[in-house]
């Protein structure tokens, strides 16, 4: 994970590489729980190379969603983003605390409450409907990481050398 990560923004082609985790489970408001799907991101990271602050300036103009901003820098932060209708089916906004649930890396089941910081609009109703991002500190906890990553996104300093670079690194 990280050690590869490292190692990968030393390659004079690379201007960062962006460490993620995938998750599934159940989100729940307590008396609803529904599926989602997720990514957990090094919030720092990712907003400085991603378009993630227009999707949640999007959704800051959804039902609920005033207020909406990305997730802190803190890794004791439990926060988490939306997707609208994510966030519209379980009656959840800006503020609300619901409970995420996943197994870990051993397959025990495992909860992390979590407040919402924002939500999100991807322009699409199936990511909106069951997508949301936490922070790489969160998803540790719950899925028991050690460390581990899902995948790492390599950002290039010339974008337009990715099928050249891609073979090398």
């Amino acid at each position: 994970g990280e050690a590869v990560a490292a190692r990968l923004r030393q390659d004079p082609a690379v201007l960062d590489v962006l460490p993620r985790i995938q998750v599934m489970g159940l989100l729940s408001n307590g008396p609803k729980s529904v599926a989602f799907l997720g990514t957990a991101v090094d919030p720092a990271r990712e907003a400085a190379h991603m378009a993630v602050l227009d999707q949640v300036k999007d959704g800051a103009r959804a039902r609920g969603g005033a207020g909406s901003r990305w997730l802190s820098n803190d890794p004791a932060a439990r926060e988490v983003l939306l997707g609208a209708g994510l966030a519209q089916g379980l009656g959840a906004s800006v503020g609300s605390t619901l409970t995420l649930m996943s197994t870990t890396k051993d397959g025990a089941l495992n909860a992390v409450d979590v407040e919402v910081a924002g939500i999100q609009d991807f322009g699409f109703k199936e990511l909106n409907d069951r997508f949301l991002t936490l922070s790489l500190a969160t998803a540790e906890v719950l899925v028991d990481a050690g460390g581990a990553r899902s995948r790492l996104s390599v950002v290039l300093k010339d974008p337009g050398r990715a099928e050249a670079e891609a073979p090398r690194l």
